[in-house]
């Protein structure tokens, strides 16, 4: 899977899952590709770092003392229940002002 691909997957699900509480504390990617920074990991699966709120790309506003919480669990389950056929969300694990998200494809050649 490429890093288009990957961060093309994340903003659909994004989009279509609407508003839901585990997405409010993460700032929407305007600019993904840039935003995203998708990096391939060397066993095929893409890494993409999401911003919290208040740390986004070009925000001019005051950035907030200690970054929001994030439920990470629902954050995986909500994007992963909304990702194409064929993509799973691996994990997800926060990083201080951002959360790390490690998308792979799925291969079910059985």
């Amino acid at each position: 899977m490429t890093g288009q691909v990957a961060a093309a997957a994340l903003m659909e699900a994004w989009l279509t899952c609407g508003y839901d509480p585990a997405l409010a504390s993460l700032s929407f990617p305007r600019y993904p590709l840039r935003e995203l920074r998708p990096r391939k990991l060397p066993d095929g699966a893409v890494e993409l770092t999401v911003a919290k709120r208040g740390f986004g790309y070009k925000y001019r506003g005051r950035r907030p003392s200690t970054p929001p919480r994030v439920d990470l669990r629902g954050v995986g389950e909500l994007l992963g229940n909304h990702l194409p056929c064929g993509i799973t969300i691996r994990s997800v694990a926060d990083a201080g002002t951002s959360i790390i998200i490690i998308m792979e494809e799925k291969n079910d050649h059985i």
